[in-house]
């Protein structure tokens, strides 16, 4: 497929705020206490897909793996979180890449905010 997309993903700034989480004071506990702010900077997964004659050949968690360290990497957006409103069909995709579900609410919408801790990928100094 010389010259063709196989894959793409788009991201943006975003927050993860007091609307999203449930026990928004107990979720900021994984901070320490001087960057408890009321909004939280994250980095926000607008599309990502892989073509379908390259899906379910990893290409897709590889590409995951990308963003992660690409945002670690000399801390580009100072951003310690990504999230992404993971289509129904899509969350097991996120679980398996290390995302969790920010709410219980919504289990059944099509659509469920979703979020990845990047301190979990940080290179330690």
């Amino acid at each position: 497929m010389h010259g063709k997309t196989i894959a793409f993903f788009s991201v943006s700034n975003d927050a993860i705020t007091s609307q999203h989480v449930e026990n928004f004071n107990r979720f900021r506990r994984i901070l320490p206490w001087g960057k408890r702010y009321k909004t939280m900077p994250a980095v926000k997964i607008g599309r990502f897909a892989v073509h379908k004659n390259f899906s379910k050949h990893g290409y897709g968690s590889k590409i995951m793996d990308f963003i992660k360290i690409w945002f670690v990497t000399r801390n580009k957006t100072g951003c310690r979180f990504i999230i992404v409103d993971a289509l129904k069909e899509a969350q097991p995709f996120y679980e398996k890449n290390g995302f969790s579900f920010l709410s219980s609410d919504g289990e059944n919408d099509s659509t469920r905010l979703m979020y990845f801790d990047l301190k979990t990928v940080m290179p330690v100094s």
